[in-house]
């Protein structure tokens, strides 16, 4: 195994955590009552503020990076809205009722964070553009929200956390599967950027948390990526590639930005490969030093000679994973 140095690494990017699915209450898709808030646009004529409390207790303290969330439609459809804000935070226990929801600048940014401890944004229709969302029938359906714009929602180990969606102007979308326990919603239908919730109740929808780092550009070719660790100062990342084949292994780490160019048709160079290790596995140790919090890392692997991506000679490539150091 190579360690590769932290100072080596400082100004990299690109790692991939396996991906983790949390699912509240169950991660049955066709069970549950139906229910139109807040993914249908004929509810509150367009427009609505909601949160989906999850309890500390449904959380993994293994897999504490959230990139994206899933709802289980009743339904096919599309929902679409022009002006849209997500995000997700950390909230008080017990959730005080009514709540107060945070509040935002011209650029969609937080300016108060209302009840909420913290705040991370996950979209951001001002700086994303217009918002889709593809519905499948019984079906857990991504919201798709998993990008490098933001590095995703680290859960402090404590806390419950809240998901928070407003928007107006939408069209479409349609009823989604529903709990009767957690998560627990909050809501003010009809209101975009509402200041205080009108309804609760524990009949949220249900809500399937991905964990796991933003992936800008996809790999091609038979091999894998895979980190196990955390990303937080004092912790330590270990990267390994995996199903080569008959190829050779080498792991990168560069810095943003991400998805360069194509080696050959499909198969992306991640990042500009500051550092180049060969072997299947290396450890990037993080020091326990404040400074770092926001530093964005990465790996990307590549197997020469593995079949499945460029030929001539033969070369894969993992996909790439934007990471971020937190506290």
């Amino acid at each position: 195994m190579s360690r590769l140095p932290f100072s080596a690494a400082l100004f990299c990017a690109s790692a991939a955590l396996a991906q983790t699915t949390i699912y509240v209450p169950d991660n049955d898709p066709t069970l549950g009552t139906c229910n139109a808030i807040p993914m249908s646009a004929s509810f509150g004529a367009g427009s609505m503020t909601y949160i989906g409390r999850i309890p500390a207790s449904w959380l993994d303290p293994n897999h504490r990076t959230i990139r994206d969330i899933e709802f289980a439609p009743c339904g096919a459809g599309t929902f679409t809205a022009p002006n849209i804000l997500i995000g997700i935070g950390h909230v008080p226990n017990p959730l005080p009722v009514p709540f107060t929801f945070p509040t935002f600048d011209v650029a969609g940014m937080p300016t108060a964070l209302g009840n909420f401890l913290d705040y991370a944004p996950l979209y951001n229709s001002v700086i994303q553009g217009p918002f889709t969302w593809t519905m499948t029938m019984n079906t857990w359906s991504p919201l798709g929200l998993g990008t490098s714009v933001w590095p995703g929602f680290t859960w402090d180990g404590v806390n419950d956390i809240g998901f928070y969606i407003t928007y107006s102007g939408a069209a479409g979308g349609g009823a989604c599967h529903r709990t009767t326990t957690e998560p627990f919603r909050i809501y003010a239908s009809g209101s975009y950027q509402a200041s205080t919730s009108s309804g609760s109740g524990a009949a949220g929808l249900k809500m399937g948390i991905v964990t796991g780092w933003p992936t800008p550009c996809g790999g091609c070719g038979s091999v894998t990526l895979g980190i196990t660790g955390t990303a937080s100062i004092g912790g330590s990342l270990t990267a390994t590639v995996g199903n080569l084949g008959p190829g050779l292994p080498f792991l990168g780490v560069g810095t943003a930005p991400y998805c360069l160019a194509n080696y050959c048709p499909g198969c992306t160079i991640g990042h500009n490969w500051i550092v180049a290790l060969f072997g299947t596995t290396a450890t990037l140790v993080i020091p326990n030093n404040p400074t770092y919090i926001g530093v964005q890392l990465g790996f990307q692997g590549i197997g020469l000679l593995s079949p499945g991506g460029c030929q001539g000679p033969d070369v894969a490539f993992t996909q790439t994973v934007a990471v971020t150091i937190t506290q």
